[in-house]
């Protein structure tokens, strides 16, 4: 068992990284069950350290999913463990372009092979999807004038695109525009996520011709 003043320093590291010190948690691991190792809830990211200093390893790492580490000394370790914290927090607020890709397929899996162009009652209602999902943004994140501009521009011109190409083409323009919001906004898998699909709820109307979703 590794001492409280030295259980103490990881603590202060994490709170000094913008962490929630609630979020992590000690495990036992391969050195005789002794909890020497920290992990942070609900991923697979850990930090794990010999008792006497000698050796470290964690994951995620500059450039590989684990890297290993022969620290020697409490401070050698120290620096290495906050390291390892702006390497989670990176992968943390890292959006996941590949589960961006996943939730465009999702979210055109109902997609017809009807490309007709909307009626104008259709067209005042894809205008008032979107601006739904603008006022979601704006009221779940803090964004800043600039982001607010771009994503301002992003859905202004995704709402007009309604009145000029058909729908299967708008739907194509809509996960575009998700997607670069996501990049914009530096989204995660899971912020990702729940905008595919507070985004599929709005727009349910149009995807399957269904009730909405139950939010």
């Amino acid at each position: 068992m590794l001492l409280n003043s030295v259980q103490n320093h990881f603590f202060e590291g994490i709170r000094h990284a913008g962490f929630d010190p609630i979020d992590f948690e000690w495990i036992s691991t391969t050195w005789r069950g002794v909890p020497v190792s920290l992990r942070l809830r609900g991923t697979e990211y850990f930090f794990a350290l010999d008792p006497s200093y000698q050796c470290c390893q964690y994951s995620p790492g500059l450039e590989t999913k684990t890297e290993v580490h022969l620290p020697g000394n409490l401070v050698n370790t120290l620096s290495l463990f906050d390291l390892w914290l702006s390497y989670t927090k990176r992968e943390m607020e890292t959006p996941d372009l590949w589960a961006a890709v996943r939730q465009e397929r999702d979210f055109l899996a109902a997609t017809g092979e009807d490309n007709s162009g909307f009626t104008p009652e259709e067209q005042a209602r894809v205008r008032a999807s979107v601006t739904e999902i603008r006022l979601h943004l704006t009221t779940t994140y803090q964004l800043g004038a600039e982001e607010l501009r771009l994503i301002t521009s992003r859905l202004d011109s995704l709402a007009d695109a309604a009145r000029r190409v058909g729908r299967i083409d708008w739907k194509n323009q809509a996960v575009g525009a998700l997607i670069n919001i996501a990049i914009t906004l530096s989204l995660n898998q899971d912020a990702t996520r729940g905008l595919f699909r507070f985004a599929a709820n709005v727009l349910h109307w149009l995807i399957t011709g269904q009730p909405l979703l139950p939010t």
